[in-house]
């Protein structure tokens, strides 16, 4: 009777333990196994296209991956490396990816896009980093504002305010200016459209307006050296993928002359630019990144959404403080009604 009452406790034992193991692997397993949600996750396909690789494009990057964010989003950059040949190339290879949606960087990469060839086959597109979207026949041919004919939302970067602070600033540290250059492309659209408006401003503000027109990286140099026997007080640099890549070339001629430097890229005060004033290129990739999240979660067409227009409340001045401690300039938050940054 001892041993029977012995062998039903061992019994019992064994069950209660064969029935633990087997819950402890089925809640192991559940563990493991990605929950049903995750595992129906489909991210939407984000193509990024680039006219050069440059910070402030790199800085869009980050601001756009920053809002689309894995597993809902993946995001993938395609540049033409600054060569304008190369842009009806590798905007067909991001279209190969056959993304959800086209971000086009720049008015170059926006006409290129929204050709003729390419704009059946366009998904719905974001057209960012646009100063005058007004002046880009394929943004006008489309409608800039709501509703347009085509799923598009421009997100404009250069708030006209800006351009005016650049002026103001200048005239600021030295009152006495009477020629201003600025270095731009006639080729590139955008570029063009920003000399016309620092064109006027400067005439507005009495002082002469010297055009410095280059077609390449090369033509830099002896344009910048042009202006300088012209006897400009100031060099505005606004957003050229060529002047910006030689802006250490302006930068050197002009602080041994002591000429004023400005610009609209706060990137290039590394090179020794006096100062720039722009928005926090992180917040242009981040309002993109939200027109496409805002599209997607409440399925809204972009071509009913507003075009989102940088505010002069989100301007920053960026200051190169090494240079104006050493040229003896001050520039104050009180001066210039706007934040500074000192880098």
């Amino acid at each position: 009777m001892k041993n029977k009452k012995l062998l039903w406790i061992v019994a019992a034992i064994v069950i209660v333990g064969v029935v633990a193991f087997v819950m402890g692997l089925n809640n192991k397993g559940a563990q493991e196994a990605p929950s049903e949600p995750d595992a129906l996750i489909v991210p939407k396909k984000v193509a990024m296209v680039i006219p050069a690789t440059l910070q402030a494009f790199s800085e869009i990057e980050e601001g756009l991956k920053n809002t689309c964010q894995e597993p809902n989003y993946t995001v993938k950059v395609y540049s033409a490396e600054g060569d304008a040949s190369k842009f009806g190339t590798v905007t067909n290879d991001a279209l190969k990816m056959n993304p959800d949606y086209f971000v086009a960087i720049g008015s170059q990469i926006v006409t290129t896009a929204l050709s003729d060839r390419n704009r059946e086959n366009m998904p719905p597109t974001i057209a960012g980093s646009i100063s005058v979207p007004a002046a880009l026949p394929a943004l006008v041919d489309i409608g800039i504002n709501p509703p347009r004919n085509f799923p598009l939302n421009i997100v404009s970067q250069v708030p006209q305010s800006s351009y005016k602070k650049v002026v103001d600033v200048l005239f600021q540290i030295k009152p006495s200016i009477k020629k201003i250059g600025v270095l731009y492309n006639e080729s590139e659209m955008n570029s063009n459209n920003m000399k016309l408006v620092f064109e006027k401003l400067i005439a507005e503000a009495g002082a002469e307006f010297i055009p410095g027109a280059v077609t390449s990286p090369e033509d830099v140099s002896k344009i910048t050296e042009k202006l300088i026997r012209l006897g400009v007080d100031a060099i505005i640099i606004p957003h050229d993928k060529s002047a910006t890549a030689k802006a250490s070339t302006v930068a050197k001629l002009c602080n041994e002359k002591n000429i004023l430097t400005a610009s609209l890229d706060d990137g290039i005060i590394k090179d020794g630019v006096m100062f720039a004033v722009s928005v926090p290129y992180v917040e242009v990739g981040n309002l993109i990144g939200d027109v496409i999240v805002k599209s997607n979660e409440e399925n809204i067409d972009l071509k009913d959404m507003p075009m989102i227009e940088i505010s002069e409340s989100d301007l920053r001045i960026f200051v190169n403080a090494r240079l104006l401690t050493e040229k003896g300039i001050k520039l104050t938050e009180e001066n210039t009604n706007s934040p500074i940054i000192e880098l």
